[in-house]
């Protein structure tokens, strides 16, 4: 867990980043918590093979950077002497999103971010289709095929 310095003193109140298991063996969830909210996901983690009550596992968390935060997290297990990783991610944790969830509470915010990127990246790939099929170098390929089916059909008459 990283907390913020700023919210750790105040009652009800944490800022900060976790990283948890998600009620299953094979999954771990990195999150942000903003106030006295709820924790919203950044990251869902697989982890394979999945934990048991025989091994020895661990959870490393990693923070670098103010803007944006790059978490890096890790869950591991003890193989003899070393540690192997079997599940991991990583989380660039962009300003926006942050002081939007900080202020407002709006914790969706995160989320909408991502909806609206997958929207812009799909309208350039629609306008990219568009160009491609209207381009010169297709419409006189397709005149220089409608030109030698005529040809071929005028040589059967």
């Amino acid at each position: 867990m990283r907390l913020q310095s700023g919210t750790i003193a105040s009652g009800g109140v944490l800022d900060g980043y976790i990283l948890h298991i998600n009620n299953s063996v094979g999954e771990a969830v990195l999150g942000r918590q903003v106030g006295g909210g709820s924790i919203t996901t950044l990251a869902t983690i697989a982890i394979n093979p999945v934990l048991d009550s025989t091994g020895a596992f661990r959870m490393r968390l990693r923070a670098v950077g103010t803007n944006p935060v790059r978490l890096n997290a890790y869950i591991e297990r003890l193989d003899g002497a070393s540690w192997t990783i079997v599940g991991q991610a990583t989380y660039d944790d962009a300003s926006s999103s942050r002081i939007a969830g900080r202020l407002y509470g709006w914790t969706w915010m995160d989320p909408a971010m991502g909806v609206v990127g997958a929207l812009v990246i799909a309208h350039w790939s629609i306008r990219v289709a568009t160009l491609v099929r209207s381009s010169p170098a297709r419409r006189c390929a397709r005149h220089s095929a409608d030109r030698a089916d005529q040809r071929a059909l005028g040589s059967r008459n």
